[in-house]
C-alpha cells in the first residue's frame, strides 16, 4: 500500500475538540481496543491524526505488517484482483496486516460486495491480534446502507466523533497556521475570523493562505481590509440557502418547512426551528432580519435568542453537536 507524506503543518494540534480522538488512536498501542473509528465532517483532522499516529509508530516500535488505504482503493484493488482472478492472494495480503487503516468508509454504502469483503478481513486481523483503524464522515449509526455486521463491529471498539472546532479553537488554529507559514496575522484579526467562520480547519488554513497571497499582493501587513474581504468572499462562495438548510433541517427531524417556517409554538417544532435559525444565520450568512422573515416574520431579538440557545447547547451537549455537525457535512456534500 502506497505511504502517504506527513502534513505539511507538522503534528495535529491539540484541541477539545480532538483530544478523545487522540486518546482513542493511542490506545491502538495496546491490547484493546481492537478497532478504532474516528467521524466528523470533512477537514476536520481525520487524515491528519491518521498519518501522524502511522508516522510515530514507524519510528518506534513498530515492526508489523502495515495496510492503509480509503475506501475507494480497496473497491478498485478488488475489482483488479477479480479481472486477473487474483482475489483470494489479495484477501491473504491484507488479513496478514498487524496494523489495517481504511479510511471514508462512507464510501462503501451501497457497496455490498466491498462491505462483506470488509467484515471478512477485519475479523481475521482483529482474530490474529491485530489493529483496525477507520474513518468516516459519519457516524456508524447513519451509515444507513451498511451491513448491520459491520456497524456492530465498530460500535463494539472506540467510535471517536471529531467535530468542527468551535471559536476559541479556530482562533488558536488560526494562529499555529500563520505562524506555522509565516504570516504574520495580528490577534485580534484572528479573532474576528474565529467569530466570523464557522469552517473546519482545513478550510482555517486555507484562509491563512489567501489572506497571505493578498498581503503579499498589496505589499503591505495583512490588515482588517484584508480579512474582512476575504470573510466576505467565503460568506458568498457556495453558501447554502435558507430554503436549503430549512429542508434539511425538516428531514433530520421529520418535521414539514411549512411548520419550521410557521408562527406557532408546537413544541416538537421549536428546537428545529431553532436550529434552521441558527444555521441560517451561521452558514447562509444571512441577516437577522432575513432570517426572521423567513421564519414567519419573527423579529431581531426572536433570531438572537434562538442562536444563542443553540450555541449554548452546542457547548455543553456532545450528541447534540454531533447531531448538527451532521447537518452541516449533508449542506456541504450536497
Amino acid at each position: 500500500m502506497r505511504q502517504r507524506s506527513d502534513d505539511t503543518f507538522g503534528r495535529l494540534l491539540l484541541l477539545p475538540e480532538n483530544q478523545f480522538a487522540l486518546s482513542a488512536v493511542a490506545r491502538l498501542r495496546e491490547p484493546s481496543p481492537p478497532i478504532v473509528t474516528l467521524f466528523g465532517p470533512s477537514g476536520v483532522g481525520k487524515t491528519h491524526l491518521i498519518r501522524q499516529f502511522i508516522s510515530e509508530i514507524q519510528r518506534q516500535e513498530f515492526t508489523g505488517r502495515l495496510s492503509h488505504l480509503n475506501a475507494n482503493e480497496f473497491t478498485a484493488l478488488f475489482t483488479k484482483a477479480s479481472h486477473a482472478e487474483s482475489i483470494p492472494k489479495l484477501q491473504d495480503s491484507l488479513r496478514q496486516s498487524d496494523l489495517f487503516v481504511c479510511e471514508d468508509l462512507q464510501s462503501f454504502e451501497g457497496r455490498r460486495e466491498s462491505q462483506q469483503q470488509l467484515l471478512v478481513i477485519i475479523d481475521e486481523v482483529v482474530a490474529n491480534g491485530g489493529r483496525v483503524l477507520f474513518s468516516c464522515r459519519k457516524s456508524p449509526g447513519e451509515l444507513n446502507k451498511y451491513s448491520s455486521k459491520l456497524r456492530s463491529r465498530c460500535w463494539g471498539g472506540i467510535c471517536a466523533h471529531m467535530p468542527l472546532p468551535n471559536v476559541p479553537s479556530r482562533h488558536k488554529l488560526l494562529q499555529h497556521f500563520a505562524s506555522a507559514s509565516g504570516a504574520l496575522l495580528e490577534d485580534e484579526l484572528a479573532g474576528v475570523i474565529a467569530q466570523s467562520m464557522a469552517v473546519s480547519p482545513r478550510e482555517l488554513r486555507g484562509v491563512v493562505t489567501q489572506l497571505q497571497v493578498a498581503a503579499n499582493q498589496r505589499r503591505e501587513p495583512i490588515t482588517r481590509d484584508i480579512v474582512n474581504e476575504s470573510i466576505r468572499n467565503a460568506a458568498c462562495d457556495e453558501c447554502p440557502t435558507i430554503s436549503q438548510i430549512t429542508k434539511i433541517v425538516a428531514s433530520e427531524f421529520d418535521v414539514t418547512v411549512s411548520a419550521l417556517r410557521s408562527t406557532g409554538r408546537v413544541r416538537a417544532v421549536v428546537l428545529p426551528r431553532q436550529i434552521a435559525m441558527f444555521a441560517a444565520r451561521e452558514w447562509s450568512k444571512q441577516p437577522y432580519a432575513d432570517v426572521g422573515q423567513y421564519f414567519g416574520r419573527r423579529s431581531h431579538s426572536t433570531i438572537v435568542h434562538a442562536c444563542q440557545r443553540v450555541r449554548e447547547r452546542l457547548d455543553n451537549d456532545t450528541a447534540f453537536r454531533q447531531q448538527v455537525d451532521g447537518l452541516r457535512d449533508r449542506l456541504q456534500t450536497r
